[in-house]
């Protein structure tokens, strides 16, 4: 244990805020102190809050994995552990919260009812008449499916942000800069009708919390641990604020503002000084996770000062920006890197593509199936099974064209046991097989044999991730010359994957090798983040991306054109174009 380390987890300070490099044994120290704070006080007074459910669950299976030997390891599985609205919810004793699809009927009723308001003159009155046509076509384009999606979740940011509509509509709400007027309509009149029903969402929770303890709620806990306290949005700084200023209380937060990327949601990061008298700052200096070099990359990226680079105790290899003339190139480069990993001797499991978007996932993901490596994508469960199914199907198809014999929709039920459709469906369905049977190709009886297997799933557009894990097998139909052989090589594939996933999907975890897809301005940053707090989000996702890596990181950029702009995005990073972050990497420009 460090000097550092002792110090936090000893500290007899009421508040402190720790600081905490990437990879130094941060959510390790917050579990040591409430293991420090069980030989004086019971479990039942200690609560420890993150942001998000993946860290809650990691620091409860650590919390778990304790020796059960001492009374201290026993002592430790009755600490309560939460996310800020679990904590919220339990508080105001809210017995349920409106899931998306209620909030998005009650939003839809919200915009209905500022419309009929508009035409009947109660709202906004004096305006001219074009004003008002203009509104009511603002707010007819707000009820349409792929915008209110987009508005319930302006809403909840706005709300968590503690910030004022007008100051909201940046980043990824650009698209309703010009609604500030009918936003702020929609918001009050959504409010209105919840607050008649009874109803509240996620946004809602932590106001009401606030309200709970400024009205006195009894509050069990005496010693408040925070993780991750860079994600908090102002909502849960306030929350923090008011439980560290009740008496008898302290509170410690851990954090890093460098990892700070969910502003999208409404994340704010606030030094604790800045709210709360007395804080005492300390520190988690040295990274036990990155080499000498990656962190040199990473403090140059974050733009930290000599005192406050992140400190190392290893060396590695310099890490590298591999510069292609083409998209295609790009791809084939990443692949042969990671090939140059595998015939090496690394686990394919120890190897993470990343990008900033999922787009550009995609032809890496594709070009490594063709070769047999199969990929393990963040967030999104993967099944074999589904295309094995798919397979099951045109293994049958192939049969009966060669017997000339008609599909029943017996034999369709036997193949697919596990899927439920009316009987309407599974004699349409069975009509539509037929047809594949005359089609020349393996790719050609995949593809019309997966379109059966989606439609009897609930249909082509249901499930955005069981489309895309059907489909990613299609290419790879022209290795084989039948359902059979590409059955048996499928089942004969390594267990083993190379994760892929976004920066944000990547938080919170690490490997030995990190490949950065996307290192293109435009990309990363992202061409819609404008203002200084947006870039500043984006800074902060090129420097997760880079500690995420226990022994090197290798970036890559090439020209992209962005597909929903038309936008040609030529040159690398601008975060990599910065004289102090040229001395930490090795150029590598690569053609074909």
């Amino acid at each position: 244990m460090s000097i550092n380390q002792n110090r936090i987890i000893r500290s007899k300070n009421r508040v402190v805020e720790v600081t905490a490099a990437p990879g130094s044994g941060k959510t390790y120290t917050l579990i040591r102190r409430a293991v420090h704070l069980l030989a004086t006080v019971p479990a039942e007074q200690i609560l420890v809050l993150s942001f998000s459910n993946a860290s809650v669950r990691e620091i409860r299976q650590r919390m778990r994995a304790m020796s059960t030997d001492s009374t201290t390891g026993a002592e430790i599985s009755n600490v309560t552990v939460q996310t800020a609205h679990a904590f919220a919810k339990g508080l105001i004793k809210q017995k349920s919260v409106l899931s998306e699809k209620r909030a998005i009927k009650l939003l839809a009723r919200s915009i209905k009812a500022v419309q009929k308001d508009c035409k009947k003159g109660v709202l906004w009155p004096d305006v001219s008449t074009s004003q008002m046509q203009r509104r009511l076509t603002q707010l007819e384009e707000l009820l349409e499916q792929q915008n209110i999606r987009l508005v319930l979740n302006f809403m909840s940011v706005v709300q968590a942000s503690r910030k004022k509509v007008s100051e909201s509509v940046t980043g990824k709400f650009d698209k309703l800069a010009g609604y500030v007027k009918v936003l702020c309509a929609i918001r009050n009149k959504y409010s209105a009708i919840k607050k008649a029903k009874g109803d509240i969402d996620y946004g809602d929770m932590l106001v009401q919390a606030v309200k709970a303890i400024e009205g006195g709620a009894s509050i069990p806990f005496t010693h408040i641990l925070v993780d991750e306290y860079q994600d908090c949005s102002a909502a849960q700084t306030h929350l923090l604020t008011l439980l560290a200023n009740l008496d008898g209380r302290s509170l410690m937060v851990f954090g890093d503002s460098c990892q700070g990327i969910y502003g999208f949601a409404g994340a704010n990061y606030t030094a604790l000084s800045g709210v709360l008298d007395d804080v005492r700052q300390l520190s988690l200096p040295v990274s036990r996770r990155l080499t000498s070099q990656t962190a040199a990359l990473a403090s140059a990226v974050a733009q930290l000062e000599d005192d406050q680079a992140i400190q190392t105790t290893s060396a590695g290899k310099m890490p590298a920006l591999v510069c292609d003339d083409t998209l295609d190139s790009q791809t084939k480069h990443i692949v042969r890197d990671i090939q140059k990993l595998i015939a090496g001797g690394t686990p394919t499991a120890q190897i993470a593509v990343l990008a900033r978007t999922k787009a550009l996932l995609h032809p890496v993901e594709q070009s490594l199936l063709a070769l047999d490596v199969q990929t393990d994508r963040m967030g999104h469960t993967r099944h074999r099974k589904h295309v094995l199914a798919v397979l099951r199907l045109v293994r049958i198809v192939e049969r009966l064209a060669v017997s000339k014999s008609k599909v029943k929709p017996e034999r369709l039920h036997k193949a697919l046991p596990s899927v439920t459709a009316d009987d309407a469906r599974w004699k349409k369905e069975t009509l539509n097989l037929a047809k594949v049977g005359r089609m020349p190709s393996l790719e050609s009886r995949y593809k019309g044999c997966a379109a059966v297997y989606l439609r009897l799933n609930g249909g082509v557009r249901k499930d955005a991730d069981l489309r895309a894990d059907v489909n990613r097998w299609l290419p790879k139909c022209r290795d084989y010359k039948d359902a059979r052989s590409m059955r048996a090589a499928i089942k004969a594939m390594m267990a083993e994957e190379v994760v892929t996933g976004t920066i944000h999907a990547a938080k919170g975890r690490e490997w030995d090798h990190v490949l950065i897809v996307g290192a293109t301005d435009g990309l990363l940053p992202i061409h819609f983040a404008t203002d200084d707090i947006a870039i500043s989000q984006e800074r902060n996702m090129l420097y997760v991306a880079i500690t995420r890596a226990r022994k090197n990181v290798r970036l890559y950029h090439a020209p992209t054109v962005n597909a929903r702009s038309g936008k040609l995005f030529e040159s690398a990073s601008r975060f990599l174009d910065e004289p102090a972050v040229r001395k930490t990497l090795k150029v590598e420009k690569l053609t074909g």
